[in-house]
């Protein structure tokens, strides 16, 4: 992302969206319009959570809290009503790669999910 007037556009040309939340997330405006982006085009979304208080963490519930209402149930909630993953961001490098490859994982689960239909829609805009 080169100019942040072009957000929207760039989310809409993701497969998945990565939402890292930590303190503010859901105060600032842009944040809010990659989430409003992201639920708009129904973008699978991967949550990351960053929990050291000394580095912008916030606990959960205030992120919950601070999460405006429109906005609760699609990013913390699955399609199917479950409760999302939310992957910690661990600080200490040995975690770090744990939670790399668990990010991997997630965004790579989330492209297949979310492929059919995407492969459905090109099929039947080529014709």
């Amino acid at each position: 992302l080169d100019d942040i007037s072009h957000l929207e556009w760039h989310v809409e040309q993701s497969m998945v969206v990565l939402l890292f939340m930590s303190r503010g997330y859901f105060r600032s405006t842009n944040c809010l319009r990659e989430v409003d982006s992201a639920v708009s085009n129904k973008k699978p979304i991967v949550l990351v959570h960053e929990v050291n208080i000394s580095h912008g963490g916030q606990t959960l519930d205030d992120l919950k809290a601070d999460c405006p209402n429109e906005y609760v149930e699609p990013v913390f909630q699955q399609q199917d009503g479950l409760c999302r993953e939310i992957l910690l961001w661990h600080r200490l490098s040995q975690f770090q790669e744990v939670t790399l490859a668990r990010i991997a994982e997630a965004m790579l689960l989330a492209m297949a999910a979310h492929e059919p239909a995407r492969s459905h829609t090109a099929a039947v805009d080529d014709g």
